[in-house]
């Protein structure tokens, strides 16, 4: 079982899967090669502000939901005891988006504040790790609350406190 059918199994995964579709990221052919997920649940993309959400998930805004997807992909396989082993209990790892995961392992496994709730889910191409955050970079959070002012100061006319 692959990436996308093992995601597709847990059941609680169709929020990812359905940006992973409006982003154009599913398409089979497409070989990345091994990769480890750390997928944000439904409950995770559920507890997004509602306005950041609509804004992410926006048309226009599908370059900044392709960063955000990537930014959960890590090349190569990373399961909960390769991360756990690691000689430092404060570590980055390279995302597929380019930018760097954030993990801590003092008390658990912490991946850029959110904490695995599945973990180790092995399919013929990776591991899925489902998460409870979603997991957005600086930037594209930057870009996206530029955004949400823009629209607050034409809605409103005047800029937000």
């Amino acid at each position: 079982m692959n990436l996308k059918a093992a995601a597709e199994k847990s059941g609680v995964l169709t929020q990812m899967m359905a940006a992973t579709k409006l982003a154009g990221l599913d398409d089979p052919e497409v070989n990345v090669g091994t990769l480890t997920l750390f997928a944000p649940s439904d409950a995770a993309f559920a507890a997004l502000p509602q306005a950041l959400r609509d804004k992410l998930l926006a048309p226009e805004n599908r370059e900044h939901l392709t960063s955000v997807l990537l930014h959960h992909a890590v090349p190569g396989e990373f399961p909960t005891e390769r991360l756990l082993k690691a000689k430092a209990k404060h570590y980055a790892v390279n995302a597929i988006d380019g930018t760097l995961v954030e993990i801590t392992t003092r008390r658990g496994i912490d991946v850029e504040g959110a904490t695995i709730v599945t973990a180790d889910i092995v399919a013929t191409d990776g591991i899925i790790h489902i998460i409870d955050k979603v997991l957005i970079p600086p930037t594209v959070l930057s870009a996206l609350d530029a955004q949400l002012s823009a629209t607050e100061v034409a809605a409103t006319g005047h800029v937000p406190e």
